[in-house]
């Protein structure tokens, strides 16, 4: 993967996962079906960071200390490092399941107070907790 194609897949990974926070956010999605949004952004995330992986190991020793290797070793770690906020991101998902759960439940008595056009604060916790992922340029 060239240099350009990393940049392109990061770029159409993260593009794709705001527009599926925007939809979430405005009521297009809802937290269960972000649940995949997670998980293509992974797995689109672990394939760039494989195919470093793979050109790096491929390289002559020497040249993996050049600053191509320690260019491939720095997206790598980026890429590792988005995992894990991915990751995390997960964890929150299921929080706001559970909180959006408890507000459903609470507003059950009180079904009209409700304005259709807000989502619930769970949603828009989560949201913002989406738009904090930090992707790599």
């Amino acid at each position: 993967m060239t240099s350009s194609a990393y940049k392109g897949a990061m770029m159409s990974a993260c593009e794709t996962f705001q527009d599926a926070v925007n939809d979430l956010r405005v009521g297009d999605l809802d937290l269960e079906g972000f649940e995949d949004v997670i998980g293509d952004a992974y797995s689109a995330v672990e394939e760039a960071k494989d195919q470093r992986e793979e050109s790096l190991q491929s390289m002559p020793d020497q040249l993996q200390d050049a600053p191509t290797g320690q260019l491939l070793q720095e997206r790598i770690e980026a890429c590792e490092e988005l995992m894990n906020e991915l990751d995390d991101l997960k964890e929150k998902l299921e929080e706001a399941k559970t909180n959006l759960s408890n507000e459903e439940t609470e507003n059950d008595d009180d079904s009209d107070a409700k304005d259709d056009a807000e989502q619930p604060e769970a949603v828009r916790e989560f949201c913002d907790e989406a738009d904090a992922v930090n992707w790599p340029e």
